[in-house]
């Protein structure tokens, strides 16, 4: 007998008032006071020491609501990657990742190609930090990544205290795991205002994270992140909708009568420059310009067909059904196959026109016929009278099939392919045969 299962053998010996916890299947105290009224007198204890309960029904330990909990800028960073994509963005990356300072709640984010990026990024951002806001970084939480383990030395080296989550427990992280989820909603709908393809995602997030910095928060008191760090309030005048039909000016056109802007949309703004970050229609490259003039009610991408990304939508074989011949229809060959026929001499004889209606032909002609078929024809013919008779050929048409490999050896495949689906009726063994003619070209 195992240790535990002995253990709990001597708690119901020692404790007979637990009975009724076990017969009742080992509810909580609380119920069990609801039969005290119901059950024996001094028969039932309403003491939990059970063994089985916290094997059978422990769950987590609720987590604490998010707070701030530092008290000068720069003093915890919550840092987290997120990716792979499915597609990779203009720039070629698959990744990002952000940084959110807990105290300002100011947010980075960089895109990367690669996770092995991040190690560089981080020790840029402790020089950017330093340099730009005099101070130095104390703290940084992430998870067990290993993009983030693998830099335990350069933290510690830095004096910077590297707290990251445990196993399975995003929640210890969930500053900025909410902050993704913010990121990618504004960011969609970034994207499907300006109806653009999935390959500025890119541009969205960042545009998504420069606007976020600059709307007011009731976690910060109404104040937008960007006060704190920068303690000003941030400009909103230059911002324009994110998609919009822009015009850049041409600083220096090369010709006297060359445009003077170029058609481009809006996808952002660009950091250390001061200008609007433009994808231009015509040459698909990105540039950056002060001198746009913006309409920022029209969006190309509503209306022009998507380039990039887009599957094809022509299909491999021709979709459309072959029209049945009326019994009261008459067409000829040598009429619809004159252009393309080459230009040597052909037969006209008879059996070149279809007959008045191949349904006809195919329906009179019965088991008892006595026509000559050569023996070198790959055609079957069926000499079981069940079988249908549908599938046999009028003996003028099958002599024009014997005709086949002079005839047809340079026939455009469009008119062939036409002419030979109009037909409906005729076997599957003369459109093999016809195929092979042209040299395994494949009609169908």
């Amino acid at each position: 007998m195992s240790p535990l299962r002995a253990h709990t053998v001597s708690n119901q010996v020692s404790h007979p008032s637990s009975l009724w916890h076990q017969r009742l299947g080992h509810p909580s105290p609380a119920r069990l006071k609801l039969l005290s009224n119901v059950l024996p007198s001094g028969t039932v204890s309403f003491e939990n020491n059970c063994d089985i309960c916290p094997m059978a029904k422990q769950t987590r330990l609720p987590f604490p609501l998010s707070s701030i909990s530092s008290n000068v800028p720069f003093a915890l960073l919550h840092c987290d990657i997120w990716g792979p994509h499915k597609i990779k963005s203009h720039s070629g990356a698959r990744y990002f990742l952000t940084i959110v300072d807990d105290y300002t709640r100011c947010t980075w984010l960089f895109l990367m190609t690669h996770k092995s990026e991040t190690q560089s990024l981080l020790k840029s951002f402790f020089t950017f930090v330093r340099t730009q806001f005099c101070t130095t970084i104390k703290a940084i939480r992430a998870d067990n990544g290993t993009e983030f383990l693998s830099l335990r030395d350069f933290f510690l080296y830095n004096g910077v205290e590297f707290q990251h989550s445990c196993v399975y427990t995003p929640q210890q992280n969930g500053v900025v795991e909410r902050k993704h989820r913010h990121i990618l909603s504004m960011a969609r709908a970034l994207l499907f205002q300006a109806n653009l393809p999935l390959i500025f995602w890119g541009e969205c997030v960042l545009t998504a994270v420069f606007l976020m910095n600059r709307l007011p928060t009731p976690l910060l008191s109404n104040k937008s992140p960007y006060e704190r760090p920068y303690n000003r309030l941030p400009t909103l005048a230059h911002l324009k909708v994110f998609g919009c039909l822009c015009y850049a000016t041409v600083v220096q056109p090369l010709q006297k009568f060359d445009s003077r802007a170029r058609r481009c949309i809006f996808v952002g703004y660009p950091t250390g420059q001061k200008g609007y970050k433009l994808y231009d229609l015509a040459t698909k490259q990105f540039i950056v310009s002060r001198d746009v003039k913006f309409h920022e009610h029209i969006f190309p991408y509503s209306s022009a067909p998507r380039d990039d990304h887009q599957q094809n939508s022509q299909s491999v074989l021709p979709l459309f059904l072959p029209t049945p011949l009326s019994h009261d229809a008459t067409q000829e060959v040598p009429t619809q196959l004159s252009t393309t026929f080459p230009t040597q001499e052909v037969p006209t004889q008879p059996s070149t026109t279809f007959p008045t209606s191949l349904n006809e032909s195919a329906i009179n002609a019965s088991p008892d016929d006595n026509t000559s078929v050569p023996t070198s024809s790959p055609l079957p013919i069926p000499t079981n009278p069940g079988q249908s008779t549908r599938l046999r050929q009028p003996p003028s048409w099958h002599k024009d099939y014997h005709m086949s490999n002079t005839m047809f050896t340079q026939v455009q495949l469009s008119t062939l392919r036409q002419l030979l689906l109009k037909v409906h009726n005729i076997h599957y063994p003369i459109f093999f045969h016809i195929r092979n003619c042209l040299h395994h070209t494949v009609l169908f």
